[in-house]
């Protein structure tokens, strides 16, 4: 009001904008041209409302995974396979297994795989660590592939006393036998419903065998099998089952993108080479098989214990007979006093496929760990461990905001200082509206009628221009037209 008249309620307006942000936005949005230097510290002080949370916005606190240097991460891996359970001690001792506690544990494995829970190899992802990786490795492991031959398998049944019917199946086999056969026989009885009509004599329902293999080949296992669905109708002989033979070979498991955290190892990408039977070599006492790769590039060795062993072994659990009461032909329930004298209950709707990988996996992650596994001379492979922790992230963007209200506020700081270097800081008394009188007006053009209220003395104020002069060495406002 000092350079140029100014309706006296810009006076409150300056005031109410000192106030803070409110009166700030009001003087921005009444006064938007007729102030520069007040609208632009009336906007400062708005942003400035901004200022707390952009703050907030400068550090950031993220999970980062980060490697641990100090720390290194092992699994398991095998290029040789000396079983501790499948052992024989000496050649004259004659066909007693070592006696010992890996059997028990060897065994107990098997048949928690048949039972879908596969045995986790040797793995160390050690604390603080959260998450370790592998490299690329290669292991002997075990195979197992599933062959469906039902229309492949021959039958040949006859006829026994009191309407049981006695069938035999020749199944072909996909590698030839260690006695030079391509088959092998499984045979099932049925009984005619019309003869034992009240259910009364069983039948068969499900029947394997376990052909053992040599040299390179574990074994193979063979389920004749009639489905649920498929039992048949009214007849002495049911529809033909369903016949699978699963091979168990010696193989080389190329792991990769091999992963770890506190449940477990997982890859989901693993390459399968076959592995083919290279010599038989006599070495500190011991017989071992030698194998190799078809592109023999790799050697493994297994000693010449698990050639008979292994295969007599599986060969116990596998073998499996499953009975079932018939009526009229029909099927009406399995004899589970027979069932659950097995290693291993296989139904008649098992998935065949998974269980022999499951058995698979099981036999592989057993001869790849020393502790708890079957394997003295399983190696480890170092991998790598991550560790996933919060850290302090600087958003340096986050920093315009804060920098520009500080700038503005000395520009503008600085401006105010050099317009009022001369004049009166009236700002700073309030006394000073007090002193200082208004000159030029009349009585009744101050003075509002009835009751006087602040939104009458706004009105009365915006008529009112005026402007800072001095007055015989002291200052007024005087009215200006």
């Amino acid at each position: 009001m000092s350079t140029q008249s100014r309706p006296l309620s810009h006076l409150q307006v300056f005031d109410d904008a000192s106030r803070g942000p409110w009166g700030s936005a009001a003087m921005m949005w009444k006064l938007p041209l007729q102030s520069r230097l007040g609208w632009a510290l009336a906007l400062v002080t708005v942003v400035a409302l901004g200022i707390e949370p952009s703050a907030q916005q400068i550090l950031a606190f993220p999970v980062q995974e980060r490697v641990l240097t100090n720390t290194t991460a092992e699994i398991g891996k095998a290029d040789m396979y000396y079983s501790k359970s499948l052992f024989q001690p000496g050649e004259g001792d004659g066909q007693i297994l070592d006696r010992s506690i890996d059997l028990p544990r060897f065994k107990a494995s098997v048949i928690s795989a048949l039972a879908g829970d596969v045995f986790q190899p040797y793995f160390n992802c050690p604390p603080p660590a959260t998450r370790c990786e592998w490299p690329e490795f290669n292991s002997l492991a075990i195979c197992s592939a599933v062959r469906n031959v039902t229309d492949q398998t021959k039958r040949k049944c006859e006829d026994g006393d009191k309407g049981v019917s006695n069938c035999t199946y020749t199944v072909p086999l996909t590698i030839e036998s260690p006695e030079g056969s391509m088959n092998t026989t499984i045979s099932m009885k049925y009984h005619d419903g019309a003869e034992h009509d009240d259910g009364s004599e069983d039948g068969h329902v499900l029947r394997t065998s376990f052909v053992p293999g040599d040299k390179d080949v574990v074994g193979q296992f063979v389920v004749v099998r009639h489905r649920n669905s498929s039992w048949g109708d009214d007849s002495s002989e049911p529809k033909n089952p369903e016949v699978l033979v699963s091979d168990l070979r010696w193989c080389e498991k190329m792991y990769k993108d091999v992963s770890a955290n506190f449940s477990g190892p997982s890859s989901d990408n693993v390459d399968e080479k076959l592995l083919q039977f290279a010599s038989n070599e006599f070495e500190a006492g011991r017989w071992f098989l030698k194998f190799t790769t078809p592109d023999g590039q790799e050697n493994y060795t297994i000693t010449r214990d698990l050639e008979e062993y292994l295969p007599m072994y599986l060969g116990q659990v596998l073998t499996v007979e499953l009975e079932q009461q018939m009526a009229h032909g029909v099927a009406s329930r399995p004899d589970l006093s027979k069932a659950l004298k097995s290693p291993v209950f296989l139904s008649t709707e098992t998935d065949v496929e998974k269980l022999m990988n499951d058995l698979a996996d099981t036999l592989t992650n057993q001869l790849r760990t020393n502790d708890n596994g079957d394997n003295r001379n399983a190696t480890t492979v170092n991998g790598t461990a991550f560790i996933r922790e919060p850290v302090i992230m600087v958003r340096w963007e986050w920093f315009i905001l804060p920098l520009m209200e500080v700038f503005f506020t000395i520009t503008l700081l600085f401006w105010v200082i050099v317009i009022n270097r001369d004049g009166p800081l009236l700002k700073t008394s309030v006394m000073a509206y007090l002193v200082y009188p208004l000159r030029g007006w009349r009585y009744e053009e101050m003075s509002v009628a009835g009751r006087q209220t602040k939104e009458k003395l706004g009105r009365l104020a915006e008529v009112m221009r005026g402007r800072m002069g001095e007055n015989g060495g002291s200052y007024a406002i005087f009215k200006q037209d």
